[in-house]
Order: structure tokens, then C-alpha cells, then sequence
């Protein structure tokens, strides 16, 4: 390891500038912080990204290694591991109590086996979880759980909004999971009782008393509903992990596994073949949810 001294730069990397980690260290670099990457081995689509939002790329991941004393992981799932193991290869020229932030939205399993990969080379982890990455500046959460969460607040504070749940590594990736366990449940919830509403022909004044009276549960819906014709695949996905949390608290997620049946039949349909008037109107979804869903049985 390298010796950081108490005047040094700050320097976040990411790896790497896919939407969300291009997004994050925009925010960042905008803070003032050094933000940088390497593309080393990615696509042009990630060159591209990580040009677009003015972070510093590097030539190797060794270099952003050495020069960064935050480093967070922001790949698909599949990829976490892969990105953790490679980042522990290069752990002999990072900098002295330089962290490693796993930030993707990966299972229990997954993140025990990065911790222990980390144990193993003494290397400082904080478990991350990001929510609502587009709005991150505004409305999105950074979760943090870890021995050294309060480190990597310290950077980020000011930046966006830190909620730090605890020094236990799995906190703030469970956090995600219950919001997202709250925030898919309403949305599900309101698109079953808007088909309800426009079968009956009532939609119209349904949505108006929903605003009428729960104003603050439409601003979720209103949020969320509209991101599933692109991300209802993995919005049923997550719910698959909050019953395999639910499961392992020995509990049953019965309304969260209903909710999940409803998204993945929302993942199922044509959304690219379908002409949606205005696919950020909550009306067009529920309507298109309605026409497709097949009438029950008697």
C-alpha cells in the first residue's frame, strides 16, 4: 500500500461509467471531488458515458487503484465479483486505508463472498446501495452499512442524501430491498386498483380522489409506475430477493409475492411494439396493463 498523506486530493473511482456509475460520479466530480475510471477493456458506449459527465479516465485499473482512496464497484450484478477480485489483485498499490464500496444491487450470498474476499487482503468495505440514481441529487438515498460507512458519509455528504443503518456489512442492501419492498408493493397495488377502475370505467375520478386523499402515496406511484414498461424485469427480480430475505427471516412476503406476479406479467408484454401516447402518464400504463391482462375465470 501507498502512503496517503492528510493534504492529498480526495479521489473517487468508479468502476465503471455504465448509466449509474457515470450518473454517480458526475455528482461527485460536480461536488469537487477528483472523480475517475478507466475503460480499459469496456465498450465505447463507457468511454463515451464517462466523457459525457467529465470524469478523469486513467489508462489501467491499477491506476485507479493507486490514485483513488474511495473506490466504488457500479457494474451489473453478474459482474460484482469479477470487479471485487480484480480490484483485490491490485490492492498492493492502493492507498493506505483507501476503501472499497460495493454499491451494486447484489444478493446476501454475493456480498458475504466479497466481504470475505476483502477479509482476506485487509481491505476496508463499506456495503452501498443507491436508490433513485436519477433523481440522486434531489430524491435518491445513498445507503451505507460497515465498519468505515462513516468515512465514506464524510465525502459524500452534502452531495447527496446519507442514510448510514449500521456497521454490520448487508444493512444498507437490505435497506434498499425494504424500500423497494414498499415502494413496488404501492405501485403494484395502484396499477391492479386501476384496472379495477378502468374496466369499470371509473379511472378518471379513481385518480383524481387518489390525489384527492393520498397525495403523498401517488408521488411514489407517480415515480415509480412509469419506469416499468423499460425495468419491470428487474423490479421482479428485487421482489424475488425481498422473499428470499423475507424467507430467510422466517417469514412469508405473501402481498410482496403477489405484487411480484403482477410486475412480471408487466415484464412480459410488448412494450417496444406498443405506440404509448405519453409512457410517463400513470393512466397510459394502467390502460395498457388493463387491455392486455386476460379476463378471470368465474
Amino acid at each position: 500500500m501507498q502512503p496517503t498523506t492528510l493534504n492529498s486530493e480526495t479521489t473517487v473511482g468508479i468502476l465503471y461509467c455504465g448509466d449509474m456509475g457515470s450518473a454517480f460520479g458526475k455528482l461527485l466530480r460536480e461536488g469537487g471531488l477528483r472523480v475517475v475510471t478507466t475503460c480499459e477493456g469496456r465498450s465505447r458506449t463507457t468511454q463515451q458515458q464517462a466523457v459525457a459527465s467529465g470524469i478523469e479516465i486513467l489508462p489501467k485499473l491499477e491506476d485507479v487503484v493507486a490514485q483513488s482512496h474511495f473506490v466504488f464497484s457500479l457494474v451489473l450484478p453478474s459482474a460484482a465479483v469479477e470487479v471485487a477480485r480484480n480490484y483485490a489483485a491490485c490492492c498492493r498499490v492502493r492507498p493506505q486505508e483507501s476503501v472499497f464500496i460495493e454499491a451494486n444491487a447484489i444478493n446476501m450470498e454475493t456480498m458475504e463472498e466479497i466481504d470475505r474476499l476483502m477479509a482476506e487482503r485487509n481491505i476496508p468495505l463499506v456495503d452501498a446501495a443507491i436508490q433513485g440514481v436519477k433523481r440522486l441529487q434531489n430524491l435518491g438515498v445513498l445507503y451505507l452499512s460497515g465498519p468505515k460507512a462513516r468515512r465514506v458519509e464524510a465525502v459524500c455528504q452534502g452531495l447527496v442524501l446519507v442514510n448510514c443503518v449500521g456497521t454490520r456489512i448487508g444493512l444498507a442492501s437490505q435497506m434498499k430491498l425494504l424500500m423497494l419492498a414498499l415502494s413496488n408493493g404501492l405501485a403494484a397495488l395502484a396499477l391492479e386498483t386501476g384496472m379495477l377502475a378502468e374496466r369499470a370505467g371509473m379511472l378518471e375520478p379513481f385518480l383524481k380522489s387518489c390525489q384527492q386523499l393520498y397525495s403523498g402515496v401517488m408521488t411514489v406511484v407517480e415515480r415509480t409506475l412509469p419506469t416499468y414498461p423499460r425495468h419491470a424485469a428487474r423490479r421482479a427480480v428485487d421482489v424475488r430477493e425481498i422473499e428470499e430475505m423475507a424467507h430467510s427471516l422466517g417469514l412469508r412476503a405473501g402481498m410482496t409475492h403477489e405484487a411480484g406476479e403482477l410486475i412480471q406479467f408487466v415484464a412480459s408484454l410488448q412494450w417496444d411494439k406498443m405506440k404509448l401516447e405519453d409512457p410517463s402518464d400513470i393512466r397510459t400504463i394502467i390502460h395498457s396493463v388493463a387491455n392486455a391482462r386476460p379476463p378471470e375465470k368465474k
